[in-house]
């Protein structure tokens, strides 16, 4: 059954609690870090008329860093709090370590498809997972120049990271 979702933007948080005719609609998780506040109240109430999908935007899943473990939890507690039917985050390099503190780059960086990378996604997706207690959804993002080091094809990579 084909499923027709939105991304929720504060923007639409009116027209959502009005019922617009969508079966669910993505929410972008880092929006909702807060423990409080009236954002969580809004989601609480478009919650009762759809179904939520959680779309991280900085775990950075590629980062020879791992996310650090207060960005992940702070992501498993929304998950608890919502119950989401779907969570996902991009494959792209965020985290980085910088003179001994884990800093983050603002942004979605593009990741080489090589064996090392394979293996650094696989190990954090693999770390993401257990603390969340789910399946976690890999999003690609686009990339407009080849990566210098890449030596598997991203389809590849894909299905390489998909199998481990």
């Amino acid at each position: 059954m084909m499923q027709v979702g939105v991304g929720l933007r504060s923007k639409h948080y009116e027209a959502a609690l009005q019922s617009a005719s969508v079966d669910f609609v993505e929410v972008h998780t880092e929006n909702f870090f807060a423990d409080g506040g009236v954002s969580h109240v809004i989601l609480e109430m478009i919650a009762e008329n759809y179904k939520l999908s959680f779309h991280g935007t900085s775990l950075g899943l590629g980062s020879l860093t791992p996310p650090p473990l207060a960005h992940i939890q702070k992501m498993r507690r929304l998950i608890e709090r919502y119950s989401p039917f779907l969570v996902s985050d991009h494959a792209c390099f965020s985290w980085s370590n910088e003179a001994g503190h884990t800093v983050h780059a603002g942004d979605l960086l593009p990741i080489r498809f090589d064996k090392e990378t394979l293996n650094v996604m696989c190990r954090n997706i693999r770390r993401v997972q257990d603390i969340f207690g789910q399946q976690l959804l890999i999003e690609n993002i686009s990339s407009y120049l080849p990566i210098s080091g890449s030596v598997i094809p991203e389809t590849e990579f894909f299905n390489l990271l998909c199998q481990s």
